[in-house]
């Protein structure tokens, strides 16, 4: 009995705890849309676990704008990110550390034990 409660309640946190879907973040059976390029980041850091801020850029950048407007629309995009991941699981999604090899690169990270 104790065994099948256990069993129960940790299916339940997981069904609870937020998830990647296609189109943005399931969490607590709400559904919460993401735009393409924060999808695009998610699902990067998601699938390789860290990525530097060259391969984070390369999932937004548009060719027709330029690296300083592109760096914007990344880090726009990281922040309303880790904005939603605020109110849904009190702690930013995305964290960006400086590179311990170079110090002028960022590599960021997915925070553990939030998206499932």
């Amino acid at each position: 009995m104790v065994i099948v409660s256990v069993f129960l309640l940790v299916g339940y946190r997981k069904r609870m705890a937020p998830t990647l879907v296609r189109g943005g973040i399931r969490s607590k059976g709400t559904f919460y849309a993401l735009r393409p390029d924060e999808e695009a980041i998610v699902r990067l850091l998601y699938d390789q676990k860290k990525a530097s801020n060259d391969s984070v850029l390369a999932q937004v950048a548009n060719p027709q704008l330029s690296y300083s407007q592109n760096s914007k629309r990344k880090s726009d995009a990281i922040r309303a990110i880790n904005k939603l991941f605020d109110q849904l699981a009190g702690k930013p999604l995305i964290v960006g550390r400086k590179s311990p090899q170079d110090k002028r690169q960022t590599i960021y990270y997915l925070t553990l034990n939030i998206l499932q």
